[in-house]
């Protein structure tokens, strides 16, 4: 399957020029965006279409993080796991989507860059097949 690990960038997803953007089977941790804030920005007042499904977006950083720049972007989540240790996800204006969770993927190690996860985790089995 294709799957993409995205870890401490310090900034959004360059979208710059871009129509759409398409995340399926990614890990996202730790992304410290400042401002805008906003995890995909099409900037330059862009209408960005974003897919977001079967991926995992765990906020450690504290701050408050977007998934969508108000008209700059519109976002579809589905199958997704939105996760803020600290600080807070802001759903896009379509909200999470079907299937989508928000509590922790429960990671074996994440401070040790081991992204599989446990027994318990609430991601396994819910995503589908892309």
């Amino acid at each position: 399957g294709r799957s993409a690990y995205i870890l401490g960038q310090a900034g959004n997803i360059p979208t710059s020029g871009s129509d759409f953007l398409k995340l399926t089977n990614c890990t996202i941790y730790h992304n410290d965006v400042a401002v805008p804030n906003s995890l995909c920005d099409g900037g330059g007042g862009q209408n960005l279409a974003v897919t977001i499904k079967n991926c995992i977006l765990y906020n450690d950083s504290g701050l408050a993080f977007k998934i969508e720049s108000a008209g700059q972007s519109r976002a579809t989540c589905s199958y997704s796991c939105f996760y803020a240790a600290s600080g807070s996800w802001t759903a896009p204006a379509s909200g999470f989507g079907t299937g989508s969770i928000t509590t922790d993927p429960l990671f074996v190690s994440a401070g040790t860059d081991d992204f599989n996860l446990t027994a318990g985790s609430p991601c396994i089995d819910t995503g589908v097949i892309p």
